[in-house]
């Protein structure tokens, strides 16, 4: 199996790399990091840009990661084999870890954690998620207008569902996410302030007709022409 790994970076330069160190699998692997913090794109557009790069280099599987999580050594493996079931059994297109950051004061124990559990829940951590690469293909890329960043997650979690597929978050594939991070940075001048927040947040009611979990239209902006994959591009987005 032959696994593309996508990290986009803007300021957790330190924990990016710490992230690159915790990663442990029995399979075969290739890295991309995305230097944001050069290019100045939206995590929307990162995710579609590792995505295209890992269909050109022919990957079973695309694991998109953010750069402040630390890896428990079962967390790729068991997402692999889960991965490989679940789309078998159960018509998944995509399977996240899952975040254990409130179990431990020190994120460093995270490497040496390992879990019995087995479970899935329905609550998705895209800080952490793998999917086949081809799903664009279906699904439609990331949507760019949720620049910088918020809410592109549950856009595509919604055509997920939408397309008659299935996304969950695996127990068995724990990971460490120190969170917000990379919002928060600075302090004085957070990467998405709240009135940008609440912008994205009026376009994302725009586009599925209510909040995420309270979408009333099964066509983007309520357009019976346009199939779940399609949006608009907007000009103020990256």
């Amino acid at each position: 199996m032959r696994i593309g790994i996508v990290i986009p970076v803007l300021n957790q330069f330190e924990k990016a790399v710490q992230a690159i160190q915790s990663i442990q699998t029995e399979h075969t692997f290739e890295i991309k990091v995305i230097p944001n913090y050069q290019y100045g794109w939206s995590v929307s557009r990162a995710w579609n840009n590792g995505i295209d790069w890992s269909l050109r280099r022919h990957h079973s599987l695309t694991l998109v990661i953010n750069d402040d999580i630390l890896f428990t050594p079962q967390t790729i493996d068991n997402l692999v084999v889960n991965f490989c079931r679940l789309e078998q059994e159960d018509k998944l297109a995509l399977l996240t870890g899952n975040n254990i950051r409130d179990l431990f004061s020190d994120p460093f124990e995270t490497l040496i954690y390992a879990t019995d559990v087995k479970s899935l829940q329905e609550r998705p951590d895209f800080s952490c998620f793998m999917i086949r690469p081809t799903l664009v293909k279906k699904i439609g890329y990331f949507d760019e207008n949720f620049a910088p960043a918020y809410f592109e997650d549950n856009d595509f979690e919604y055509r997920i569902h939408l397309s008659g597929l299935n996304i969950y978050r695996d127990i068995s594939a724990p990971f460490y996410h120190y969170g917000s991070q990379t919002q928060n940075c600075n302090a004085d001048q957070p990467v998405v302030p709240s009135d940008l927040f609440e912008n994205r947040r009026a376009y994302y009611i725009s586009k599925w007709g209510g909040n995420p979990g309270h979408e009333t239209f099964t066509h983007p902006y309520n357009d019976q022409s346009l199939n779940y994959y399609n949006w608009h591009p907007l000009n103020d987005c990256n």
